[in-house]
């Protein structure tokens, strides 16, 4: 459960937005997986999103292919400095590793995985720090496609990646009947949605490449990850965030 002064922060700062007539913001961070999930022809996770909220919030994509938390560590301040002055974003998404837990040859992309962890609680704590009341929601790897990633790619590594995301709360919990691949991280008590595992025995019918998702993908990831924010963080929900006052 999400500590309730948390809950009273996200719910002032959609209200102020509201009130002044300011939207609010989501952002969603990360590596291709985020980038291409924009793309409206492939029904791109974060384009339904911003479907989602269409007349209620304004989705910022800021996905960089090919890039890692390594990467992502020194360009967070530039995330940061984008906001000064504005009403900060109500939620941050942030979806890394993909890229990180690429075969050791292959560096860049690859990051060993204790620096994974270590780049993306940075990467947490500076948003954290700046924007104490903005929600974060977490993001495993999906699973790859062994068979036609060989060369590049493990589905065991990307799993050792994902448990890695999710290890960074303070505890494990089932979030509810309809998140059922959310946990709440055991160090950081941030919500982390795992992608891993309900990936794990469909990669051929997600993937569109081994790695990422088609129409069938993008759809199944924007239900699991609006699922999550529901679950955790439902003041957040289109057809909330415009009515603060109203259920509160």
């Amino acid at each position: 459960m999400i500590h309730v002064s948390i809950i009273t922060l996200w719910i002032s700062l959609v209200s102020i937005s509201c009130v002044w007539g300011l939207t609010p913001v989501v952002v969603t961070l990360g590596d291709s997986l985020t980038e291409y999930g924009g793309d409206a022809g492939d029904s791109g996770w974060v384009w339904m999103l911003s479907q989602d909220y269409r007349d209620k919030a304004r989705v910022v994509n800021w996905g960089h292919a090919g890039w890692n938390t390594q990467q992502w560590v020194p360009e967070v301040s530039f995330v940061i400095d984008s906001f000064r002055g504005k009403e900060p974003p109500v939620l941050f998404t942030l979806f890394l590793g993909a890229n990180d837990c690429a075969l050791d040859q292959y560096t860049p992309p690859h990051v060993p995985l204790a620096q994974y962890q270590t780049n993306l609680e940075s990467i947490v704590l500076a948003l954290q720090s700046a924007f104490p009341a903005s929600a974060i929601l977490l993001i495993t790897p999906p699973s790859v496609d062994d068979i036609l990633l060989a060369q590049y790619r493990s589905n065991a590594r990307t799993g050792a990646y994902a448990a890695a995301c999710i290890a960074l709360g303070t505890r494990s919990s089932t979030c509810s009947s309809r998140s059922l691949h959310c946990v709440v991280g055991k160090q950081m008590n941030i919500p982390v949605v795992d992608l891993w595992t309900p990936t794990r025995h469909r990669v051929t019918t997600l993937l569109k490449d081994g790695i990422h998702f088609n129409r069938e993908g993008n759809i199944v990831v924007h239900e699991i990850i609006t699922a999550a924010i529901e679950d955790n963080f439902p003041m957040l929900m289109p057809w909330t965030i415009s009515h603060l006052g109203v259920p509160f």
